[in-house]
């Protein structure tokens, strides 16, 4: 019966003094979900604090000592590159000229039998030049005829009428000037079809003739229109001392023959001095069809060079590398360029094509240096397609 009681006595202590917390653990909840994400945001709001407090503290120690370097005096810089008007042009131009070069190099290799041509077999034009190949032929024509006309009005044939022929031969003066063109390029920009007319008779060599700027030495002794001027002359002569050797009378009987002979005389006239003006270059159209003369003696083909567009890019360029002080300033050039070749006994098509170079981006300063060149001939600076 002791032992009973003292045991519910040791059980009812128990109760007493574990009851209060029981009952406070009953009134709570058993698991926070939000406890883990509440702990993390204030962590993150700790650091963020840190952080900012941290920038403040720099901010402010170089606030500190821009003052200090600004107190001395010295200039401000930025660092920045500024290009100008024109700025970058000539660079661009130097690597477009790259491009030309290139650009001759593969319009040599599209002509048919350049590797086994003989000297002068090319006539090289840049567009817009003249080249008449028949110059030579029709002057020497138009000569011959003017010759024969006189000849016949002094010492005329049965069915000839010289004034009518004299009428005619006006006529086909007349045409021949309004044909005159003269031997220039249209220039386009400082890469034009000159320049790359230039580099690809530079490429061609001995085999080429590069018409409207070469002149070479003619013979006149050996030129075929040289000999009919001269017998032009000639005849010239011999009708003006027909004349003067008729009596009155006799100009009065061969009236309408004298009167021929004083029209082909201005019409001849006429024809001299057309051959004889020179053009702005010095050269009179007699020189330039016994020039044309001379070349057709060795030449087979005409090839005719076009620059269609030429230019460049420039790009200044702003990134880390040039904060410490790379090169911000790129330029690039290049050209797009086309050719025809003209078979010279038939006027027919030989070939044609187009062809387009550029050269890569590259840094301003190495261009201005001269460090960018050719170095190998895998390294050509430019590309053609």
């Amino acid at each position: 019966m002791k032992k009973s009681n003292k045991f519910c006595i040791i059980l009812a202590s128990s109760f007493c003094f574990a009851s209060p917390f029981a009952l406070l653990a009953a009134d709570e909840p058993k698991d926070d979900p939000n406890a883990q994400l509440t702990a993390e945001t204030a962590r993150i709001n700790a650091e963020a604090a840190k952080i900012n407090a941290e920038a403040a503290l720099a901010k402010a120690k170089a606030d500190k000592e821009k003052a200090a370097i600004e107190n001395i005096g010295l200039p401000k810089f930025d660092n920045k590159t500024t290009l100008g008007e024109g700025g970058g042009a000539i660079e661009t131009s130097m690597l477009a000229t790259r491009a030309v070069r290139e650009a001759a190099i593969t319009i040599k290799g599209k002509i048919p039998g350049v590797d086994a041509c003989s000297s002068g077999d090319f006539i090289v034009l840049p567009a817009g030049a003249s080249f008449n190949p028949n110059l030579d032929t029709t002057l020497k024509k138009q000569a011959e005829a003017l010759t024969d006309q006189i000849a016949e009005a002094h010492t005329p044939g049965p069915g000839q009428s010289a004034l009518a022929t004299g009428i005619t031969i006006a006529s086909a003066i007349a045409g021949l000037i309004g044909n005159e063109v003269s031997v220039t390029g249209i220039g386009l920009t400082e890469i034009d079809n000159s320049m790359l007319a230039n580099a690809v008779a530079g490429e061609l060599g001995d085999c080429a003739v590069l018409a409207g700027t070469a002149t070479p030495m003619i013979d006149p002794d050996q030129s075929a229109l040289a000999t009919a001027i001269k017998d032009l002359a000639t005849e010239r002569v011999k009708a003006k001392a027909w004349v003067k050797s008729l009596n009155k009378a006799d100009k009065k009987k061969h009236a309408d023959r004298i009167a021929a002979l004083a029209l082909l005389e201005e019409e001849s006239a006429a024809f001299v001095k057309l051959l004889s003006t020179a053009n702005d270059q010095g050269v009179n159209l007699l020189e330039k069809a016994m020039i044309v003369e001379l070349l057709k003696k060795t030449a087979t083909h005409v090839v005719t060079i076009k620059v269609n567009k030429a230019g460049g890019t420039i790009t200044n360029s702003k990134n880390i590398g040039t904060f410490f002080g790379g090169d911000p300033v790129r330029v690039s050039g290049g050209l797009s360029a086309s050719w025809s070749i003209m078979n010279l006994a038939s006027g027919r098509n030989a070939g044609s094509g187009v062809v387009t170079c550029q050269t890569a981006q590259v840094r301003l300063k190495r261009v201005q240096s001269g460090e960018w060149t050719e170095t190998t001939p895998q390294k050509k600076g430019a590309i053609c397609s």
